[in-house]
């Protein structure tokens, strides 16, 4: 039997269709609106001119013609799945969700449906909704592998690492490539002790941009993989904040204590003050790197020395003492009989996961009525305005304005510490510089913590004096200031 000839418009179809799958797609767009002008009516036509936009960013435009197509067709599903996707790409999440559920009514099992609308509660913050629609793409399609990285991503968020690591692992068998997949896999592992496998993944971040960037810029070309570094040089670059380099410099001086070898550490110039030079030789970020035989990056450090130990480098304490600032400060704070109390509550707003750990200065107010203690402000910058917009001048001493006001971060913020008897901060800098200093130091964590400070424990590995006060659910710090309340009245009576 003859087969029927191809209609003119099947025959335009055919060409607009390939050099739309080819990226050609001022060709396609054009064939697309010819076959318009002949028959408005046909949806997928319609359709893939919306797409061909959406891909062009002519955001308004691809939204007209998707439109056009369920107007055409009430039950075409392509079309509400695309309007979907453009509204999520728009930040129009309510909307998305109301055109994926359109989806949903004429195909429940539609994979690129239950992951826009998964997607799409994510992004308002509805993370019950959004589990259970990542767990529903992932029972159609096992390998959706977006599915299985948000998914695991937010258990992370809320703070169920445990079950975040099996759905990592999953993501990282279907793209091994993928470095953020490692990255957020090592920091759940870490946060549960799973410490030689975690440290190995750690390693995935060396691959990130930014990583290569100074490799390449520094003309780095032999990394240390834990070999002998008798009689050779290494070169350690800081990373991420200055809390971190602050928390893990005491690698870099054990280094030095194992090997008869050379270290250089680089590190940010505003604090390299902290730093003691006999031992290492400091360098700051923009000065001439000496001739070195490995460069490592600061938080490889710490995998090298499990492998040697098995364990974690406990209190290293190497902040110089500046006794000229010490001695000014103890001058200052004369005047106060009482316990000193030093307190931080708001940490950097641009870290992308400060809305978890910063607390806000009206929860501590609770702690304001305790008598006969004094409170010192160790905010310096963004949070600071708090003590003016809440009326709490009287109940807190706030120097801000005459602290670290040279080109040394924490200069007079290192001496004020000394001088306190108890520091309380959320989870900033100021709770590892006050740490490793040794003055006696309680962390507020929220329920997804860093895994730095790991889970169910109290106490730090990393320090001696140092106290931890968990939430015992996401976002509840009201329990975690009523507890420390307690302690603080128990303490200081």
């Amino acid at each position: 039997m003859k087969q029927k000839p191809k209609s003119k418009l099947e025959k335009l179809f055919i060409k607009a269709l390939d050099n739309h799958q080819n990226g050609n797609f001022k060709e396609a767009e054009k064939i697309y609106l010819k076959i318009i002008k002949i028959n408005s009516n046909i949806e997928v036509v319609q359709n893939n001119l919306g797409i061909i936009y959406l891909k062009l960013n002519r955001i308004k435009l691809a939204q007209s013609y998707f439109l056009k197509a369920i107007k055409i067709n009430a039950d075409f599903v392509e079309g509400y799945n695309n309007l979907a996707l453009l509204k999520n790409q728009i930040g129009e999440y309510n909307e998305s969700i109301t055109y994926s559920k359109q989806v949903l009514e004429i195909n429940p099992k539609l994979v690129n449906a239950l992951y826009n609308l998964a997607y799409s509660y994510g992004k308002i913050d509805n993370k019950t909704n959004s589990i259970e629609y990542y767990l529903k793409t992932l029972e159609y399609d096992p390998n959706h592998f977006s599915a299985c990285c948000n998914l695991a991503l937010t258990y992370f968020e809320l703070g169920e690492t445990k079950k975040s690591i099996d759905i990592y692992r999953k993501a990282n068998l279907i793209k091994p490539t993928d470095i953020l997949v490692k990255d957020n896999l090592a920091c759940a592992l870490l946060r549960h002790s799973y410490f030689e496998e975690g440290f190995d993944f750690f390693e995935s971040r060396l691959n990130k941009t930014n990583f290569e960037k100074i490799i390449n810029s520094n003309h780095l070309n032999k990394l240390w993989n834990g070999e002998d570094l008798n009689r050779k040089s290494i070169l350690i670059i800081s990373e991420q904040g200055l809390g971190d380099t602050i928390q893990f410099a005491r690698y870099a001086y054990e280094l030095s204590n194992f090997y008869k070898t050379d270290i250089i550490f680089l590190i940010d110039k505003k604090i390299i003050h902290l730093f003691e030079h006999k031992k290492i030789k400091i360098i700051a970020k923009g000065d001439k790197i000496p001739e070195h035989d490995y460069y490592s990056f600061l938080q490889s450090l710490p995998k090298y020395y499990y492998q040697r130990k098995k364990n974690l480098l406990g209190e290293y304490s190497y902040i110089n003492n500046n006794q000229k600032i010490f001695k000014k400060w103890k001058t200052k704070f004369f005047k106060y009989i009482s316990p000193k109390i030093g307190i931080n509550w708001q940490g950097d707003n641009k870290y992308k996961y400060d809305k978890y750990r910063s607390i806000p200065l009206k929860k501590f107010e609770r702690l304001f009525g305790i008598k006969n203690l004094d409170f010192i402000s160790l905010q310096k910058g963004y949070g600071e305005s708090q003590i003016i917009d809440l009326n709490y001048s009287e109940k807190i001493h706030n120097f801000s304005s005459i602290i670290d006001n040279g080109q040394n971060s924490f200069e007079d913020t290192i001496e004020i510490i000394r001088n306190l008897d108890l520091v309380i901060t959320t989870c900033t800098s100021i709770a590892h510089l006050s740490s490793t200093i040794g003055t006696k130091t309680w962390v507020l964590l929220s329920y997804n913590s860093d895994w730095r400070w790991f889970v169910d424990i109290n106490y730090s590995p990393w320090y001696k004096n140092t106290l931890l006060f968990r939430q015992k659910k996401l976002n509840d710090w009201d329990s975690v200031i009523e507890e420390v309340r307690f302690k603080l009245s128990s303490d200081y009576k």
